[in-house]
């Protein structure tokens, strides 16, 4: 693998300038050839001092300061929206909606095995998380299209998370929140 002299200490000079130590000489990090692929070779080591984060192209902050937690954004949605994949890693709620949101995942296939996205209702409103028809494994349901927090009274923070595995949805409520599966 031809590693580029210049790029590594042009990307160096960068880590370091954006507060990230690089702990261990440059020629264990390097740019896999046409340059969108940083490698860290073995006993490669990245640093990032305190004070100092990263951020993924998703919005997601590895912030160092509060001892390397991961912060997900979060973004309201107040009415149905279809999930894109720049949403996985996202917090989503329904603050400020005036009625039922329904989002709807893309279809499993689309989405690599591992995406997940959040959903967190936040008013007295149903929420829906939609699949493609069968895609969705839930609540003892293999194949069910929908799972909606519509009972009243278990409305108002009810918390799920949807991740795929390349094949279908597997979404699951958190908390002591009454869920209906639609097949």
């Amino acid at each position: 693998m031809k590693r580029s002299t210049f790029g590594l200490v042009a990307l160096a000079f960068a880590l370091v300038g954006a507060g990230v130590l690089l702990a261990q000489s440059v020629t264990k990090v390097y740019l896999k050839p046409g340059g969108n692929e940083m490698v860290l070779a073995s006993g490669g080591k990245i640093t990032v001092e305190s004070g100092g984060e990263i951020e993924l192209q998703s919005g997601a902050i590895l912030d160092t300061q509060a001892g390397a937690t991961l912060r997900a954004p979060v973004s309201a949605k107040t009415a149905d929206y279809t999930v894109a994949t720049t949403d996985f890693g996202k917090v989503l709620t329904t603050r400020g909606a005036g009625g039922a949101v329904t989002f709807t995942l893309p279809a499993a296939a689309s989405a690599h095995a591992g995406a997940f996205v959040y959903f967190l209702n936040a008013v007295d409103q149903n929420m829906t998380i939609a699949a493609t028809a069968g895609e969705v494994i839930t609540f003892n349901d293999l194949a069910a299209n929908s799972v909606a927090f519509s009972t009243a009274g278990n409305k108002i923070g009810a918390f799920a998370i949807a991740v795929s595995d390349g094949t279908s949805w597997y979404v699951t409520g958190v908390g002591a929140h009454t869920a209906t599966v639609a097949t």
